[in-house]
C-alpha cells in the first residue's frame, strides 16, 4: 500500500464522518489540554512559592518557645530580653531582631484605625529583606533612647493621611501614645515564610513596644521570637548550633524535651521540594491515566468503525487488497485523529496555561 495514498484517503474518510472524528478527538484533546494545563499551572505555582522563600533568603533562622512541650499554654517559658544582646554577639556577624506583635488602635485627627503593631530592631529590614518607600526606619539611636518612632504600611498611611507623602512628620496616638511618622515601608510581596505583616502593620523600635505591655504576669518583660539572618547558607548550622546550646545551658528542658526550638528556612525549602515531587508524581499519573483512557476510546471508535464499514472492507479486499493493507489503512486513519487531536490539545492547554498565567501576574 502507497502510504502518501493511505493519508489521502484517510483524510477522505475522516471528512466524510466529521461527528464522529470529532467525538474520537475529544478525549485525546481534553486529556492533552489538561495534562499541559495542569503541570504548567503547577510549576509556576511551585517556582512563584519557591522563589517567595528564596527571597527572604535561605539563610534565615528563628528560635520561639517549644509549645509542643508544655501540657498547657500557662506553662511555656519565654526568652529574656538579656537573651537577645547575648545571642547577638554569639553568632555575630549574622543579623538579629526580636519580634514583639500587639494589635492596638493608631489614632489621627478623630480617625481610627485598628493596625497590628511590630516592636522591632533596626536589623528588621536586612533580616526580611523589605524596605521602606519614604522616610527612614526604625534607627539605633531610635531604640537606644526608646523614642517613639512609627514606621507605617502604605494602606495605613493612605488610610490615614490619603497618601504616603503626607504620613511623614506627623503625629500620631498608638495604644493611648503619642507617635511621630519617620517613613513608610514599601509594599510587601506575599511569601510562605512569614512574620505576619502586611501593608497595614505599624513598625515602632523593640523597646518601646516592650513598654506597651503588662508583663506583671511573666515576672518582667520578655521576648517571645527572635529571627536571625546569617551571610551564607554554611553559617547556618553553626548559627543554629549555638542558639540551641545557649538556651539549653540557660533554661534547661522541660521532661526531656527542648523548651525551644530552632528552625531554619532552609528546612522550609526542602519540605516544600519534597510536597512538590509529591504532587508532580500524582499529576503525572493522573495526566497518564487520562491519555490512556483517551487511547482507549480511540481503539474503542475504530473499532465500531471496523464493524460499520465491513462493507468497504469486502469491495477492498475484492480488488485485491491485502489484509496489512486494511490494517494499516485504519491504523493511519488512528494516527490522523491522535495527532489532530494532540495538537489541539497542545493548544489549547499553552492557551490556559498562559490565561493561568496572565491572572496570576494580575493584582493580589
Amino acid at each position: 500500500m502507497n502510504l502518501s495514498e493511505g493519508f489521502r484517503q484517510s483524510f477522505e474518510t475522516i471528512a466524510h464522518t466529521k461527528l464522529r472524528p470529532v467525538l474520537t478527538m475529544l478525549g485525546i484533546i481534553i486529556g492533552v489540554a489538561a495534562v499541559i494545563a495542569v503541570m504548567s499551572t503547577g510549576l509556576m505555582g511551585r517556582s512563584a512559592i519557591m522563589s517567595g522563600i528564596e527571597s527572604m533568603g535561605s539563610t534565615l533562622a528563628w528560635v520561639r518557645p517549644n509549645r509542643a512541650a508544655y501540657p498547657s499554654a500557662q506553662d511555656v517559658l519565654y526568652m529574656k530580653p538579656e537573651d537577645t544582646e547575648v545571642l547577638a554577639k554569639l553568632v555575630a556577624p549574622a543579623l538579629v531582631t526580636p519580634l514583639l506583635r500587639g494589635q492596638f488602635s493608631l489614632a489621627w485627627r478623630g480617625q481610627q484605625l485598628p493596625t497590628a503593631v511590630y516592636g522591632v530592631s533596626p536589623d528588621y529590614l536586612r533580616v526580611w529583606s523589605r524596605s521602606v518607600a519614604l522616610g527612614r526606619f526604625i534607627s539605633a539611636d531610635d531604640q537606644a533612647s526608646l523614642r517613639r518612632s512609627g514606621v507605617l504600611g502604605p494602606n495605613a498611611a493612605r488610610a490615614l493621611f490619603g497618601s504616603e507623602e503626607d504620613a511623614l512628620g506627623k503625629g500620631i496616638t498608638l495604644g493611648g501614645r503619642a507617635f511621630t511618622v519617620v517613613g513608610v515601608m514599601a509594599g510587601k510581596q506575599r511569601s510562605p515564610i512569614d512574620d505576619g505583616s502586611d501593608d497595614d502593620t505599624c513598625f515602632v523600635p523593640y523597646g518601646v513596644a516592650e513598654s506597651m505591655y503588662d508583663w506583671s504576669a511573666y515576672g518582667g518583660p520578655r521576648v517571645l521570637q527572635i529571627y536571625f539572618k546569617a551571610r551564607a547558607v554554611d553559617d547556618l548550622d553553626d548559627l543554629t548550633s549555638q542558639v540551641t546550646r545557649y538556651l539549653a545551658n540557660r533554661y534547661g528542658t522541660y521532661e526531656g524535651k527542648e523548651r525551644f526550638t530552632v528552625r531554619r528556612a532552609e528546612d522550609n525549602i526542602q519540605t516544600t521540594n519534597k510536597v512538590f515531587e509529591i504532587v508532580t508524581l500524582v499529576i503525572t499519573l493522573v495526566a497518564a491515566i487520562s491519555l490512556l483512557v483517551g487511547g482507549i476510546g480511540i481503539m474503542n471508535i475504530m473499532l465500531v468503525t471496523v464493524t460499520e464499514r465491513t462493507r468497504e472492507i469486502g469491495v477492498r479486499k475484492a480488488v485485491g487488497a491485502k489484509r496489512l493493507d486494511i490494517m494499516a489503512q485504519f491504523m493511519i486513519e488512528a494516527v490522523i485523529i491522535c495527532m489532530i487531536g494532540g495538537g489541539i490539545g497542545i493548544v489549547l492547554g499553552m492557551g490556559l496555561t498562559a490565561a493561568v498565567s496572565v491572572a496570576g501576574a494580575g493584582p493580589t
